[in-house]
């Protein structure tokens, strides 16, 4: 049962759900639930009026019902329109299965054919006529993405341009060696 028959925390009583009403009036409650909800329909009259039109139309469904015959064409017409919807749900979630395996399987192969192209193109890069890799130093990068998006040249490619090249250190030219220093010998004296 989704309520109390008191007052909640802020002091609001609150009433019976519909649910909790059809379930009394149906004789589905059973043991404490039922006991709430006995002890609330006598202190509480909204819900006690909800209750008894409830009990009204469950019995007057009863009556008319039991003078009623269906005709046997109405569960046939039933039976067609129910086994002719699940045969309708059984057609589309076959369907669909179809379409959601091509669609993994495509994903498959295409994340496939990538890993092979990056993996090759990564790992074996294209070789000049000597046997030394067509591209190396700083633009060997830029060279694997243009292959990666445009896929090998058709023609002669494209001259990468070479790396400038990096200027010598100036040599600092040795020091001259320094003579070694003689004492001047002492200058004649004139007497």
């Amino acid at each position: 049962m989704t309520t109390s028959p008191g007052p909640d925390a802020r002091g609001v009583r609150q009433h019976l759900s519909a649910e909790v009403l059809n379930d009394l009036v149906d004789g589905r409650l059973v043991g404490e639930e039922r006991t709430r909800g006995e002890a609330h329909l006598a202190t509480c009259v909204a819900c006690r009026a909800e209750y008894d039109a409830l009990r009204k139309v469950v019995a007057l469904g009863r009556t008319a019902s039991s003078g009623m015959a269906v005709p046997p064409d109405v569960w046939v017409a039933v039976a067609a329109a129910t086994v002719h919807e699940r045969v309708v749900r059984r057609h589309i979630l076959r369907s669909m299965r179809g379409v959601l395996a091509v669609m993994a399987l495509a994903i498959a192969v295409a994340s496939a054919i990538v890993s092979s192209l990056v993996t090759r193109a990564v790992l074996q890069p294209a070789a000049t006529a000597g046997g030394a890799p067509a591209v190396e130093g700083r633009w060997a990068p830029l060279e694997l993405l243009r292959r990666l998006l445009n896929g090998p040249a058709a023609g002669p490619e494209a001259p990468i341009p070479p790396e400038p090249p990096v200027p010598p250190e100036p040599a600092v030219p040795p020091e001259p060696p320094v003579p070694p220093v003689r004492p001047e010998p002492p200058a004649p004296s004139r007497s």
